[in-house]
């Protein structure tokens, strides 16, 4: 009985590493959806805002024409490129991050 309960405890410690997160340095830092809304939508800011658009892979930067600059829903711009909505929202995060530098 006791060679089994320690294999059990063994695996449980195992088991926990598992499912641990694994530890970052710090958070990325991202813009807020509203701020890059606000962005897209000032006058002055949005020579600056399209050449940093540009630079966005073409995946991403579809995404976010079509969020920021046309007003698309997640639905709308999950149909119109033949994506789910969770890979919307995966592709708009990530432009955030890129373009908070």
């Amino acid at each position: 009985m006791t060679a089994t309960l320690e294999i059990y405890e063994s695996n449980e410690s195992a088991n926990n590493d598992l499912c641990r997160k694994p530890k970052t340095d710090a958070p990325k830092k991202i813009l807020s959806p509203n701020k890059l809304q606000w962005l897209f939508n000032r006058p002055g800011s949005r020579p600056r805002v399209d050449a940093a658009v540009e630079k966005l892979p073409p995946h991403i930067k579809e995404a976010v024409q079509l969020s920021y600059g046309r007003h698309f829903t997640y639905p709308r711009i999950s149909e119109k490129l033949g994506i789910s909505k969770g890979t919307v929202g995966r592709y708009l995060r990530q432009a955030r991050v890129i373009l908070y530098d």
